[in-house]
């Protein structure tokens, strides 16, 4: 949906990006995986340490992709960044290995 400028409209903030990175990081690993790591390392605050680090680094990894969103609002994810940052040939390859990335694991949770 474009306005007359032919601008994306800017209906979603920074909170739903958030929500949705959240919610997508639950679905995809946090109900599978703490389980096994947790078995793995075994001191509790170590276990509470590694989540602590570990949701400040995708917090981190949020803001940036919403900084980007917010600069360059144009449908395309992370084509549109990676062909502006370093060309037509990388922004391909980004934006195909992104899409087969997201294919791929969602033919793996429903296999799972």
């Amino acid at each position: 949906m474009a306005d007359k400028n032919n601008q994306l409209l800017k209906l979603l903030g920074v909170g739903f990006g958030i929500a949705v990175t959240v919610g997508g990081t639950i679905g995809t690993g946090i109900l599978r995986k703490p389980g096994p790591i947790a078995a793995q390392i075994g001191d509790p605050w170590m276990i509470i340490l590694l989540w602590l680090a570990v949701g400040i680094y995708a917090l981190l990894g949020v803001l940036c992709a919403v900084e980007l969103a917010i600069s360059m609002p144009q449908a395309g994810a992370w084509y549109v960044y990676a062909r502006r940052a370093f060309g037509n040939y990388f922004g391909f390859v980004t934006g195909i290995t992104s899409w087969l990335g997201t294919v791929s694991a969602l033919g793996f949770g429903a296999i799972r």
